[in-house]
């Protein structure tokens, strides 16, 4: 009996050592950590829309109008119209993108719809150094365009222009309102393709 006693003590003794060895390696590490992700945030502000005074005046009056319908923040989509268009009539909108989000972005792509009647570019063709159209310019400036591919870090500014011209073709309806949309995506960065 008291082998059996001696033999049941060394049994509780191994069994505590070993369940000791165990809690130990059997102990719980809580890692508590927070993620912050950053936003885009672009929005644009600052439209001019620049004429050609020779061409659209008469009696000191502008014939034709373009003018900003709508801005669209989530998409980037941007809404014109044109009133009292024909045929030649041109104009530069121009106007100034902010990044305010907490990452750079790049221009992913830009998308353009517009009848058939209209030669929509997402490029001025008013040069902002001399105040001049391009193929009147002298200066040859480097003129800074929001094209695909423009980074803008945070807080960063561009300017961007888009070109709009009727058909010289006399294919644009009298009494017509014209409508053409832009589009541009702005994506992280590092997420741009080329």
């Amino acid at each position: 009996m008291k082998k059996v006693k001696i033999y049941v003590m060394a049994l509780v003794l191994v069994l505590g050592m070993v369940g000791g060895a165990y809690a130990a390696w059997g102990d719980d590490l809580l890692v508590d950590g927070t993620v912050e992700t950053g936003d885009i945030n672009v929005y644009f502000y600052d439209f001019e829309v620049v004429y050609d005074e020779d061409s659209n005046t008469k009696d000191g009056e502008e014939v034709a109008t373009v003018s900003l319908v709508s801005v669209c923040e989530d998409a980037k989509e941007l809404k014109f119209e044109i009133d009292n268009a024909y045929p030649q009539f041109m104009a530069n909108i121009d106007f100034e993108v902010h990044n305010q989000g907490s990452i750079p972005v790049k221009l992913q792509s830009v998308d353009i719809d517009a009848p058939d009647e209209l030669k929509v570019e997402n490029k001025g063709w008013w040069c902002w150094n001399c105040g001049n159209w391009k193929w009147k310019c002298e200066c040859e400036p480097e003129v800074p365009e929001l094209e695909v591919g423009t980074q803008l870090n945070t807080c960063d500014k561009a300017k961007g222009s888009i070109g709009v011209e009727v058909s010289p073709d006399c294919s644009a309806e009298q009494d017509e309102t014209y409508t053409f949309t832009v589009t541009y995506e702005f994506i992280q960065w590092n997420k741009f393709e080329e």
